[in-house]
């Protein structure tokens, strides 16, 4: 069964982080980088393939990142304390208003010690 049904998917940030809030443009369409890898994912798109290459190629640098050491987290304190995350919650981040859970996955693509998690 494995050739009907296992297919060697073709996905966005292979081993990486994927910005899934960034903004990108496909076909003339604003997408995020998470529609985009999820796109890769609903038209079963192959490692190798033409399509595959060329959108891996177009928009890893925008939508890829290295998995940090020791990621930016909101809940855990200089002192390396760390409470729970309330994700429902809403606050004002960069002039704009978001969940908790979207702050906290705005900030892991940067290390704790980053200018960015302060």
């Amino acid at each position: 069964h494995w050739d009907s049904c296992c297919y060697d998917q073709c996905t966005l940030c292979e081993g990486k982080g994927i910005k899934w809030w960034n903004e990108v443009e496909y076909e003339g369409e604003p997408l995020n980088c998470g529609e985009v890898d999820a796109m890769l994912y609903a038209e079963e798109t192959e490692v190798g393939t033409e399509n595959c290459t060329e959108i891996v190629s177009s928009f890893k640098g925008d939508c890829c990142y290295d998995y940090p050491t020791t990621p930016c987290d909101v809940c855990t304190k200089e002192d390396g304390e760390r409470h729970t995350l309330m994700p429902n919650e809403e606050v004002d981040y960069e002039e704009s208003t978001f969940t908790c859970a979207e702050v906290n996955n705005f900030l892991s693509p940067f290390e704790s010690s980053s200018d960015q998690c302060e």
